[in-house]
């Protein structure tokens, strides 16, 4: 399935894609191409409202879930995309004043929640590919 990408102006003067995450100075008519509606960033998401943790206005969270999913759990376990997730995370937690805010404790619950995440959502895929191959049942003729 492909969507169109849906743009909101932010602070930064960017047009952010509300369904793909993507960033362009300009609204420009993008298909945004597979549905990443739901996947590792959907996860984390879910980890994070556990404590309370929710989307304000403003944030960047959307356009951070969107690329999760876009990477997929093997992505997001990437040295260099899990550094710049952890980092995002980060900042966000200081942005806010979340309590785990210190680096080093920050760092570490940033990357297990990130983690989690891959976890939850590699067991989502499993169980959704053993629904897929399940026979339905015929009638007898």
């Amino acid at each position: 399935m492909h969507l169109n990408c849906n743009f909101i102006l932010y602070t930064d003067g960017m047009y952010h894609c509300t369904v793909c995450g993507f960033k362009y100075k300009q609204v420009v008519n993008r298909n945004c191409g597979p549905d990443y509606s739901d996947g590792v960033g959907n996860r984390l998401e879910e980890s994070l409202k556990w404590f309370s943790i929710t989307k304000k206005t403003g944030c960047r969270c959307g356009a951070l879930r969107l690329k999760m999913n876009r990477w997929g759990p093997d992505g997001c376990l990437e040295k260099e995309n899990l550094l710049y997730l952890v980092s995002s995370l980060q900042t966000e937690a200081e942005r806010r004043a979340w309590p785990l805010a210190s680096s080093t404790a920050s760092k570490l619950s940033a990357e297990g929640l990130i983690r989690l995440a891959v976890r939850r959502e590699r067991r989502r895929l499993k169980r959704e590919h053993k629904k897929s191959d399940r026979i339905s049942p015929v009638a007898p003729i």
